[in-house]
């Protein structure tokens, strides 16, 4: 479980992280395209116009090499640069107040042992390139080549499909592609690849806007959690 729950994290909030994409033939010419930028600014001004956003997802984890494959199902809160992700049936709850990550998990030993952490870091929320629930309708304005590849129907929904290669050659990620729903100007799925054969898949299921969220929702309540271990990698 701490594997996935490490995973989830490093391919959610850290693409550049990933490697290079096997089918090498599908990659897209390299280029910023302004049909497609005209596409992406009009999702990011959607966003944008939201005080707050409620998404419920569907999280998948694909290791080919292994051949392994994990679902799950997830809510993440986002109020500007702040937000809250919980996936289910995990213990897994990540909170950002704007300067400090809140990473919480509650596993089950076999002999019922319940046992608690929370690590507190400082992300770079300024490092170029790198994808975060607060950034993620702004994230393709710099160092990220993009262009429409095609369309597709999905569930009968109208999609537009885009794909993002890096600038940099040198990180590790090779491609980000995103669907679009036509019809709403908004993020249907976003999918990352790998080198080594890992996929990450997230659907958003439903997006409701201007929630209404408190702060306190963004930092982690060590009051009502007195038997969780502190990891402190703040410096």
């Amino acid at each position: 479980m701490k594997k996935i729950i490490f995973l989830f994290a490093v391919l959610l909030f850290s693409l550049p992280l990933l490697s290079q994409e096997e089918e090498l033939e599908t990659v897209p010419k390299l280029e910023k395209d302004p049909a497609t930028k005209k596409i992406l600014d009009k999702i990011s001004a959607k966003a944008k116009s939201y005080e707050s956003m409620r998404l419920k997802f569907l999280y998948e984890f694909e290791d080919l090499a292994k051949k392994e494959k994990n679902q799950k199902e997830g809510i993440i809160y986002i109020k500007k640069e702040k937000f809250k992700l919980f996936l289910k049936d995990t213990g897994v709850e990540i909170m950002f107040d704007g300067k400090t990550q809140a990473t919480y998990s509650r596993t089950e030993t076999q002999e019922g042992e319940l046992i608690e952490e929370v690590t507190y870091s400082y992300p770079d929320t300024t490092e170029k390139g790198v994808l975060t629930p607060s950034n993620i309708y702004t994230f393709y304005q710099d160092n990220f080549f993009y262009r429409t590849v095609g369309n597709e129907i999905e569930n009968g929904v109208k999609l537009t499909v885009i794909d993002f290669i890096p600038e940099n050659k040198k990180v590790a990620l090779s491609k980000v592609r995103l669907r679009v729903n036509e019809k709403t100007n908004e993020i249907y799925s976003a999918k990352s690849f790998s080198k080594s054969g890992e996929r990450l898949t997230i659907t958003i299921t439903e997006l409701k806007p201007n929630v209404k969220v408190i702060d306190k929702l963004f930092i982690f309540d060590e009051a009502a959690n007195p038997n969780a271990e502190v990891i402190d990698l703040r410096e």
